[in-house]
């Protein structure tokens, strides 16, 4: 054995991480050629430039050591700690809804068991993509993006695929399997990679739109309008993030997103059924439309004003706000628990997305970089969305709130995306 592969053999010994051990060689490999060449054009042999260039390194095992606590994988606790907080909440809407005639207790039984299953299996999901390493993934944006069509129309727009698998509510197709189901949803996490992967790269703009724009008609026409918000929330800040050292090309990005939004809005209501249309009609004029779209509107701003900072009971029967576990959870937790645990669940909930801000500002990758700022953005369109709609600033339509809603696929969703943020932060000494 030369003593180069001596050198990197001891060194490696004592650097824990393999993936950072690839790093390190392959960091220092380069900067042994490179004094190899300098010596050997002062006249050395390559052998004797090798073995100087080697020596210059110094002891291998400091090195090693030194290398090991400066690449040691890290894991962020804050968001871990944000997750599990945000998750725990999650069953207090469950709680609150116990006694209020709501749901058997058959039925809630079922509804506490699902939920924990769901807690416990998205903790097994969030380690699992932490230890995975994400820059596997930047090379398949093309195949995510394909995929990721194919299913939304096949499934969710057509509902091309096993009859027992699929059932209509509502004008929406949802996908079953046993207790679990879920909408178009399921989508979110294909578009996440792959336009992670297209805006780190170079493309052409009119290729850019033409991708952007089909997702959006598709989840239209699918009457997912909250995914499609949530997709055009994600990428607008996505393909904004990865201009941002371009000062003229964001100057013009910025001026065109209100067209962006009108666009997509136009999109929205041309495609989407009738009756969705009509959500936007009651928002502007919920006391005409009170006996359909109007009711929703009406009464939750009834209900927000009987809430105190003091808990409360919750009314029995049917007289409190439907989806009262799902959509309107907020609605549920400030009438049942008071606007103080409200205010105090906001905090959590807006240090959760300080905290994802805070990473993405420690990442050097790029790749990296956009997979959190895509993330965070799942998580905050539609918790903005959700806060401004039952403040009566936006139309009423079915948007979850990130862990305190109830939903499976939801609540996997987040942990997945959170995982993959967690697997960025764990190697952002060596992802460059």
């Amino acid at each position: 054995m030369n003593e180069k592969a001596s050198f990197f053999q001891e060194l490696k010994s004592h650097i824990r991480s393999k993936e950072a051990q690839q790093y390190v060689a392959l960091e220092l490999g380069q900067h042994i050629e490179s004094t190899t060449k300098t010596l050997m054009n002062q006249g050395r042999s390559r052998e004797e430039a090798e073995q100087e260039a080697v020596q210059q390194m110094g002891d291998p095992m400091k090195l090693g050591v030194e290398m090991n606590k400066l690449h040691k994988p890290k894991v962020e606790w804050g968001l871990v700690a944000f997750f599990v907080v945000a998750a725990g909440i999650g069953f207090l809407p469950l709680m609150l809804l116990y006694d209020t005639g709501k749901f058997t207790i058959t039925s809630m039984n079922h509804f506490i068991i699902t939920k924990t299953i769901a807690v416990l299996l998205s903790i097994v999901l969030m380690t699992a993509c932490m230890f995975f390493d994400y820059r596997k993934l930047q090379r398949y944006g093309w195949w995510f993006y394909g995929l990721g069509t194919f299913i939304l129309y096949v499934v969710f727009v057509k509902g091309w695929t096993l009859a027992p698998l699929l059932h209509m509510k509502n004008g929406v197709w949802y996908f079953t399997v046993g207790p679990f189901s879920t909408d178009s949803t399921i989508i979110l996490p294909f578009y996440f990679f792959a336009w992670a992967s297209f805006l780190n790269r170079s493309m052409p703009k009119w290729k850019l739109i033409v991708l952007f724009v089909l997702p959006l008609i598709l989840f239209s026409q699918a009457v997912s309008n909250a995914n499609a918000m949530i997709y055009t929330a994600m990428v607008t800040v996505m393909y904004g993030w990865s201009i941002r050292h371009k000062r003229k090309a964001l100057f013009t990005f910025v001026l065109a997103i209100p067209i962006v939004a009108a666009v997509s809005l136009f999109t929205l209501l041309w495609i989407t059924k009738g009756y969705q249309s009509v959500r936007w009609q009651a928002y502007l004029s919920p006391q005409e439309y009170a006996d359909s779209a109007g009711y929703f509107p009406l009464l939750i701003k009834k209900l927000l004003k009987e809430a105190s900072w003091l808990p409360q009971s919750i009314p029995t029967g049917n007289s409190f706000v439907p989806e009262a576990h799902t959509d309107m959870v907020l609605v549920t937790l400030a009438y049942g628990l008071g606007w103080g645990f409200l205010c105090l669940l906001l905090i959590v909930l807006i240090g959760f997305a300080a905290r994802m801000t805070w990473m993405a500002g420690k990442i050097k990758d790029p790749f990296g970089q956009l997979l959190i700022v895509g993330g965070l953005m799942i998580y905050v369109a539609p918790l903005l969305y959700n806060l401004l709609m039952i403040a009566g600033w936006l139309p009423v339509t079915g948007v979850f709130v990130p862990f305190i809603s109830y939903g499976t696929i939801v609540v996997w969703l987040y942990s997945f995306v959170i995982g993959i943020m967690l697997s960025v932060f764990r190697r952002k000494s060596y992802a460059v």
